[in-house]
């Protein structure tokens, strides 16, 4: 029977379409005319698996809603995001990959010196009137120690240069408890599998040494703790593997399109973690918007000050000037009742003016608070009718086509 190659999942005899059964290794028999059809990439991904000596893996288990949810909530925590976001934008790319990774078990012997402070009193002599007197006084004594710390742990490395980047942000703290063995690792028909390009020594060198001088690091932290130290150094740190375990994770590239440009994000095999490449659209009028409110507050003078000094300046003087009114002479007298008038008026516009101030300082303020919530608002809205209206980004329906 002869053999022809599928790119999607019907029949290219009877257009029927494919029931493709886990791990098939790509060649499925079509239920309705027998045909026998090899779909070349899971044919690919078996063959990738064997030749690398997978045993195995994290599986693709996110669909469209888990994605959509977190490139939502990715999505619209940017404070300057379009209003018209949730209106205009589309996904247009939905694509899963299986990627190669190295997972290394490492134990590390850490070197750390340290100065380590203790707490001493020691007598000072000090002299009064020719009299010599002696007092305590506490200090630090600070002495150079030297420990040791062993660390061990797994260290994730991608097999794959090109994914190296996002490997580390969705799988650096993979735990080997998530892992299933390579006969339950399935693969849906539409994913890729790629191969190795890094060499296992490489991804080592480059991965393992750095973080497990880290892991050295905290344990010496964690070590010290409750002691009074300082300058904590990591003198030499051997780091050794002690098992390597080759695996495949996947991972699902999603593109959504924006006002003509693409944002590319990736996001973990169950969609729970992301890794953004492009960062979300910005409307730049928003971001003027916010600018002039910052500059507005700014400018708005504190209150706190409330009374200035000129009418500190116009109370003390009316004190001094009643002084006068005690003298004999009446031209003295007089002028000291002018005084008086003339500070009593000075304090009077002070208050008036500082009132003025205040209350003027009130109202912008208010405003301020009041443009700014308007602001918030018009994101909150466009947020909040997303989710009314199902809140699912436009264009899943068309990507998700042929996805099993």
């Amino acid at each position: 029977m002869n053999e022809v190659d599928v790119t999607n999942l019907v029949c290219p005899s009877c257009a029927a379409p494919l029931v493709v059964p886990p791990n098939c290794n790509g060649r499925v028999f079509c239920s309705s005319c027998g045909a026998q059809c090899v779909i070349t990439g899971l044919e690919l991904n078996s063959e990738i698996t064997k030749k690398s000596n997978i045993n195995s893996g994290v599986p693709l288990s996110a669909d469209a809603g888990d994605l959509n949810i977190s490139l939502v909530n990715s999505i619209k925590t940017s404070q300057c995001l379009p209003v018209n976001f949730f209106r205009m934008s589309r996904v247009v790319l939905w694509s899963r990959m299986m990627i190669p990774v190295y997972l290394f078990h490492c134990n590390a012997m850490a070197s750390y010196s340290f100065d380590n402070g203790v707490q001493r009193t020691r007598q000072v002599a000090y002299t009064i009137s020719g009299n010599t007197h002696f007092r305590n006084e506490n200090y630090t004594e600070w002495t150079r120690n030297s420990e040791v710390a062993s660390v061990s742990d797994y260290i994730v490395a991608s097999g794959n240069k090109k994914y190296k980047n996002v490997i580390s942000n969705l799988y650096g703290d993979l735990k080997v408890s998530n892992l299933v063995d390579v006969e339950r690792l399935q693969f849906p028909a539409d994913c890729k599998t790629l191969e190795f390009n890094v060499p296992s020594a490489a991804a080592f060198s480059e991965n393992a040494e750095n973080k497990m001088r880290s892991l050295a690091m905290a344990a010496a932290q964690r070590n010290l703790s409750g002691n009074n130290y300082r300058n904590l150094n990591i003198n030499s740190c051997s780091t050794q593997k002690d098992e390597e375990i080759r695996i495949l994770v996947g991972i699902n590239h999603v593109v959504y399109e924006y006002n003509a440009k693409r944002y590319e994000v990736y996001f973990s095999a169950d969609g729970s973690k992301s890794c953004v490449i492009d960062n979300p659209p910005v409307d730049y009028s928003r971001i003027s918007a916010y600018k002039m409110i910052d500059e507005r507050r700014k400018n708005v003078k504190d209150d706190h000050n409330g009374f200035n000094a000129l009418g500190v300046l116009s109370i003390v003087g009316a004190f001094f000037s009643a002084s006068l009114l005690t003298s004999t002479e009446v031209s003295t007298n007089i002028f000291g009742l002018v005084l008086i008038a003339a500070f009593v008026f000075g304090a009077v516009k002070a208050f008036k003016k500082a009132k003025s101030e205040k209350e003027a300082g009130n109202k912008a303020r208010a405003e301020i608070d009041r443009d700014l919530r308007a602001l918030n608002q018009e994101a909150e809205v466009a947020v909040t009718e997303f989710t009314r209206d199902g809140g699912m980004l436009r264009g899943w329906d068309i990507v998700s086509a042929n996805k099993s």
